[in-house]
């Protein structure tokens, strides 16, 4: 399979995923069910953006937000070995989460609805040629055998769930350590979001202990190294700016963990540390990040949400591109 097919692939399964989305919400919406739990972020894999558009459009209520730790594992039909299997299927965020055990193994990837539609049609189809990547429950459901596990490159790896209802439980929202999401609109033109804390441009920023992999797997998604910074901090971080053909940009940066944060570029450092904090936001504890740091071209601070988001709030200095 090659890049335009494999891309072509995933486009139809989020179509599908948005279709089945849509139908979740609207069971409860109707009345047909009382709640639906969605996905709306993995902490490796970033965002679920057919559930958070939809929170704009939809008429529910989010009563809860819970993180849940996930294991993918590789699944086959009795008597696979490892060596027999020449392609993956599963989920883009599964297969995503899993991305530099599958180039280490040279699978070909096949993208499913979800992880376990993967294992049924693994389990249907009955070729040792092709695995699923799925949960060890998901195994014992569809008569699969678990033939590695924790294949996962981020041992952190969570995915965030929100409990959409159709009332509004303040007293859930009350508790101790509760979670919240904050979603804003703004007007569809040049400027627009710059005029929430004059934000000049946003992107994701990826801190991995493999930022290889991370930039193989961008390079083969269209994506350019433009420029490297090292020696960042007192951590000693190198940092590679990445950037595709529609000017789109991902900051892919080698560290000590597994994180995946929203670096956001503004004018002003300081007056968008106000507005964050004014909103329930805190600097990071840890006593390296929660320093203003400076890379020679920008002056950043790590912000944290209530809920445990993590911002990049980053200001320029001087123009690198």
């Amino acid at each position: 399979m090659d890049l335009n097919e494999a891309r072509e692939q995933i486009r139809m399964v989020d179509e599908e995923m948005a279709a089945l989305f849509v139908k979740r919400m609207k069971a409860v919406e109707d009345g047909g069910c009382d709640v639906a739990v969605l996905p709306i972020e993995n902490s490796y894999a970033g965002e679920v953006g057919q559930v958070i558009d939809l929170m704009f459009a939809g008429k529910l209520f989010v009563n809860g937000v819970y993180d849940l730790a996930v294991m993918q594992n590789l699944l086959g039909v009795p008597g696979t070995q490892i060596s027999d299997v020449k392609t993956v299927v599963s989920h883009p965020q599964a297969l995503s989460q899993c991305w530099p055990y599958i180039q280490k193994h040279g699978f070909a990837i096949r993208s499913a609805a979800n992880t376990a539609v993967a294992a049924q049609e693994t389990a249907s189809a009955g070729d040792k040629t092709t695995a699923a990547i799925a949960s060890a429950e998901t195994a014992a459901l569809y008569g699969l055998e678990v033939l590695d596990h924790d294949i996962n490159e981020s041992r952190d790896n969570t995915t965030r769930f929100a409990v959409f209802s159709r009332t509004e439980d303040r007293p859930a929202q009350k508790q101790k350590g509760g979670a919240f999401l904050l979603l804003f609109t703004v007007k569809d033109e040049a400027g627009g979001l710059a005029k929430a804390v004059n934000i000049i441009s946003i992107n994701p920023l990826i801190v991995t202990k493999d930022a290889k992999s991370a930039i193989a797997l961008f390079e083969a998604l269209g994506f350019e190294q433009r420029h490297i910074k090292e020696g960042i901090s007192e951590n000693n971080v190198t940092d590679v700016r990445m950037k595709n053909a529609d000017g789109f940009h991902v900051d892919v940066s080698q560290g000590t963990g597994e994180w995946t944060m929203i670096r956001m570029n503004v004018d002003d450092l300081e007056e968008a540390i106000a507005f964050l904090e004014a909103r329930g936001f805190h600097k990071a504890r840890h006593e390296v990040a929660n320093k203003t740091i400076d890379t020679g071209s920008s002056r950043l601070n790590i912000m944290v949400s209530p809920s445990g988001f993590i911002f990049a709030v980053s200001q320029h200095v001087r123009d690198d591109e």
